[in-house]
């Protein structure tokens, strides 16, 4: 396996130099990502607060054994107890399979990120992915898909419902196992190894959200990380909830500031800040936002009582309750949190909650063996071949076509000005005819060679286009990470972790070297 970093056309790039580069930018994210006292100063943010070290410790150890962790992971949460380890933190919904691959590689860099402050600190950091299992867009978690062998983009779908509810508050549907199976077979993948078809195989009282965690559990053994779902603390997140129900305007409030500070700034701002709150509560399987106009503390209070799990937070107050509930002082997000968390800042300082230092996940594109000898044979390059394809060029029928008529007509040229006596004209005849004939098969031949090679040229950049941009999107976007896995060693995603540079915010190309062969 060989990485190699590359610079993107900014058309195409997940994370803008530019953009990274912005001393503004830098400032409303908690500090410069790659900036060692931004972190210093982050961290000294979160060790002075306090957390419940000992409960998230138990109930994170019992968590991780449900979805067969190994030892590196609870020994994770048993440490979590000390005061001086630290968490690196990232998340995403838990997409069927594990869904896009961008999911996989915020985890990669939140386990590198881990293990590098943790040499340079002298001091533990964990790294912890959160499943935000408490989001109800049941459409963005309920499909995953593949590139078949022939270019072809397939999309399996296991429907989650209709019900407007948290995805964890849901059974995982019974043809689960069938819906794996198609997109198995999809991927054309039959030899998997006992432990990942135990990973995928659903249980009795599974819901989409242990299936997640399973696979990613699986695919991350021997790095140390920690699965969190909000739901296992609902209980400690409450109070922190509470604040926001008594007190809706605060948060909203901030999301305007927000919002005037990146319009100032000609931004968009992707956090609507004309909600009633930023508060959800679950009644009768129904997510709703919490409105004071319609409903009181003492309403949500005694849901609460009932049953935490069924108030939680949105999208804009989500990186507000993981600061208060986990020692994070460094969040890894892609660039749909890049554009929330740039509205947050206010949010972070009326709330009196640390702000984490914000850190661009790894962006890649994997490249199978024969997609690297598609562009070797071609000459081509991975970032062309990222970029739109051009036009194919027409093909050279018609020229040919006319060359040869040019030189036909050169040669009756040539025969008018002979003599026009019997036999000049019986040799020029027979001569004309055998001349007329190779040209005409030349030319055939050179318009079928040309429609040949045309024609391989576009195979080759079909393949291209199918495995590196599938649907016209960066690869990450679109396919998941099972086939990878099972091809490539199902430990890929904890090697490409081991190598990537999490300070490095270039494109990364990875050469895959088919399991059991030598070279990676």
């Amino acid at each position: 396996m060989n990485l190699r970093p590359a610079d993107l056309p900014p058309q195409l790039a997940p994370f803008p130099t530019e953009l990274l580069s912005d001393p503004w930018v830098a400032d409303r994210l908690g500090g410069a990502w790659n900036d060692p006292s931004a972190l210093e100063r982050a961290i000294d943010r979160f060790d002075r607060r306090s957390y419940a070290r000992t409960e998230l410790s138990r109930r994170l150890r019992a968590d991780q054994s449900r979805w067969r962790a190994d030892d590196s992971a609870l020994d994770a949460c048993d440490r979590l107890g000390d005061a001086r380890s630290l968490c690196v933190v990232s998340g995403q919904q838990p997409g069927f399979l594990t869904g896009p691959l961008y999911s996989i590689y915020k985890i990669a860099t939140t386990i590198a990120l881990a293990r590098r402050w943790t040499t340079q600190f002298d001091r533990l950091f964990i790294p912890v992915f959160w499943i935000a299992s408490d989001d109800h867009d049941l459409a963005e978690m309920e499909s995953c898909s593949t590139v078949t062998l022939d270019g072809a983009l397939r999309r399996v779908r296991l429907s989650l419902g209709s019900a407007h509810t948290s995805v964890s508050r849901l059974p995982l549907p019974t043809e689960a196992a069938e819906r794996i199976t198609e997109f198995l077979a999809a991927a054309q993948l039959t030899d998997l190894s006992a432990n990942l078809r135990e990973a995928l195989a659903p249980a009795p009282d599974d819901r989409p959200v242990d299936l997640f965690a399973r696979i990613v559990t699986h695919l991350f053994r021997n790095t140390g990380l920690v699965l969190f779902e909000p739901r296992s603390f609902a209980d400690l997140s409450w109070p922190f909830l509470r604040r926001h129900v008594e007190h809706p305007e605060r948060m909203t409030s901030a999301l305007r500031a927000g919002a005037d500070a990146l319009r100032a700034r000609a931004r968009a701002a992707p956090l609507r800040d004309d909600v009633p709150s930023c508060v959800f509560v679950a009644q009768h399987d129904r997510r709703r936002r919490f409105d004071p106009a319609t409903s009181s503390l003492d309403v949500v209070d005694a849901i609460a009582r009932t049953d935490p799990s069924a108030v939680t937070p949105d999208a804009a107050l989500r990186p507000l309750m993981q600061s208060c509930l986990l020692p994070a002082p460094a969040f890894v997000g892609g660039p749909g949190e890049l554009a929330y968390w740039l509205q947050l800042q206010r949010a972070f300082e009326l709330d009196d909650v640390p702000q984490p230092l914000f850190i661009p996940r790894l962006s890649a594109s994997l490249l199978e063996p024969k997609v690297r000898r598609a562009f070797e044979s071609s000459g081509s390059d991975p970032v062309r071949a990222l970029e739109p394809p051009p036009a194919q060029p027409a093909t050279p029928a018609p020229e040919i076509d006319a060359a040869a008529k040019r030189i036909l007509g050169a040669f009756d040229e040539f025969g008018r000005s002979l003599p026009p006596s019997t036999n000049v004209r019986r040799k020029l005849d027979d001569l004309r005819r055998a001349f007329s004939d190779s040209v005409t098969k030349l030319a055939d031949l050179a318009t079928r060679e040309a429609d040949q090679d045309a024609a391989l040229a576009r195979r080759r950049s079909e393949l291209l286009t199918a495995h590196l941009r599938p649907g016209g999107q960066l690869q990450e976007r679109v396919v998941n990470a099972l086939p990878f896995a099972a091809r490539y060693g199902e430990d890929l995603f904890a090697r490409i972790a081991e190598r990537i540079d999490p300070f490095d915010a270039r494109h990364v190309f990875v050469d895959l070297v088919p399991s059991g062969v030598s070279g990676d």
